[in-house]
């Protein structure tokens, strides 16, 4: 480009003969019926990684791509011959839009609508926001996220938007904490200019987050919750303001300042609150919605932003396997820590069984280092044991030490064992303690094939 030094190289060049779709009086149409190669008008997300992508355009074989078939929840195809299918997507975003792909105009509105199928509620939102270089460094900033709930028959997906604060687009997230097989299938893409925003409806430049300082909140203690503004305006926020909702019956109260007079371009303010949830609050997910208010040139701007926490699980009240347990936190050097099975790659539930030195094990945890799960017992148990050692999976390497944690403290710690030893009978003194942690690191060599598993891991708690 002119005015840059960039150096830019292209390579294995090909022009293709082809005839999209189009639709007069749209800045994007896609049905997905005649697209060369990649996903259309999006390119792929985080989600999976470069190694894992689960979207294609799926192709139409009635009957067996559709709903109803041995025990398919939602269509492949909407319409026509193809559609674009989410198939059990990572966690993250998964697709968006590029200002190549569908440009849009600062300060202009626009709405954006598709027929879409969703096998389940809590699975996908639709996402948008903007990409800006802030600092020399390129910056994405994710503006609005609108869930999608189970629509089992095709139904029509529309919102509007200003167009603003950066290279505008829009996208497709995967949510944590999905249930299991949830597809999004989408087809009829479109995308209209509506013209210049109205007065109030600018695009608003800032971005807010929430989050907790724990996973796991603890009912009838304070825990701390923070809520962050930056400002991505031109000018100065003034005015600015910090509130959180919390569910009924729980207390937020500030432990900090909230309410800031100005926030320079660039910058950013945090506000802190003590949330208690009730003594007796359920073992559950909660939301918590933060929202922030400030003014542009007296111009109003209103964001908001949420996030799920859950509350502590109960503590046993008698033996029981550790993967038949809710963790409060998990930590895993290779996707996630597996239940019943050793750890596999970067999904949930792809391991194998889990066997250490010829031996199978039903019942225990699979895990890569460096790892560390932690559990809340409070005060109910006294002990926990396991065989611990290198998935067999390892024919040569892997390299990992094992120790258990009661209230930070270490109780007990394996030595270094390899691919080649046998499982190691582990026992931690755990009584009285409020927190335990079962903690895998490498062998001190690097984390590079140490699938660690822990074999009949179970915790004694009095019957």
């Amino acid at each position: 480009a002119a005015g840059s030094a960039a150096k830019v190289r292209a390579d294995d060049v090909r022009i293709v003969e082809n005839a999209p779709a189009t639709r007069t009086g749209t800045v994007a149409y896609e049905d997905f019926e005649a697209v060369d190669q990649g996903w259309g008008p999006f390119l792929k997300g985080d989600a999976g990684g470069s190694t894992d992508p689960r979207t294609h355009i799926s192709q139409l074989n009635a009957p067996y791509t559709q709903a109803g078939w041995n025990g398919k929840l939602i269509d492949d195809v909407l319409g026509g011959k193809e559609s674009l299918k989410s198939h059990e997507e990572n966690t993250g975003l998964v697709y968006r839009t590029a200002p190549w792909t569908v440009p849009m105009k600062d300060g202009h509105r626009y709405k954006v609508e598709f027929a879409y199928q969703s096998s389940h509620a809590g699975a996908y939102s639709w996402v948008e926001g903007y990409d800006r270089v802030a600092d020399g460094k390129a910056a994405s900033t994710e503006t609005r996220a609108t869930p999608i709930g189970q629509q089992r028959t095709t139904g029509h997906f529309s919102r509007t938007l200003t167009a603003g604060c950066g290279d505008t687009w829009t996208g497709l997230r995967k949510l944590p904490g999905a249930p299991e097989g949830a597809d999004f299938v989408l087809d009829g893409f479109t995308v209209t200019d509506l013209g210049p925003a109205p007065a109030g409806e600018e695009a608003v430049c800032g971005t807010l987050g929430v989050a907790a300082d724990a996973e796991t909140l603890e009912p009838g203690v304070p825990n701390t919750v923070k809520a962050t503004f930056g400002n991505d305006e031109a000018s100065a926020a003034t005015g600015v303001k910090l509130a959180l909702t919390v569910p009924e019956g729980w207390q937020a109260e500030p432990a900090g300042p909230v309410a800031f007079d100005s926030v320079a371009p660039g910058a950013k303010v945090t506000g802190s609150w003590r949330v208690t949830p009730p003594v007796d609050a359920p073992y559950d997910t909660y939301a918590l919605e933060a929202t922030a208010t400030y003014a542009v040139e007296g111009a109003g701007r209103t964001l908001g932003a949420g996030t799920s926490v859950r509350t502590l699980p109960p503590p046993p009240t008698k033996d029981g396997w550790a993967s038949d347990l809710d963790w409060t936190a998990s930590q895993n050097g290779w996707g996630p820590v597996e239940r019943d099975r050793s750890n596999g790659e970067a999904g949930a539930g792809d391991g194998g069984p889990l066997k250490i030195g010829g031996v199978a094990y039903d019942k225990g945890l699979g895990t890569h280092a460096p790892a560390k799960i932690r559990y809340y017992l409070g005060g109910k148990c006294t002990s926990f044991t396991a065989e611990v050692g290198v998935d067999d999976v390892q024919t040569t390497r892997g390299s990992v030490r094992f120790s258990v944690t009661a209230d930070g403290t270490e109780k007990v710690a394996s030595p270094v064992l390899g691919a080649a030893d046998p499982a190691w009978e582990l026992t931690a003194d755990v009584t009285g303690a409020k927190y335990v942690e079962l903690v895998v690191q490498d062998g001190g060599d690097g984390n590079g094939n140490d699938h660690a598993d822990w074999g009949n891991a179970r915790f004694h708690c009095g019957g």
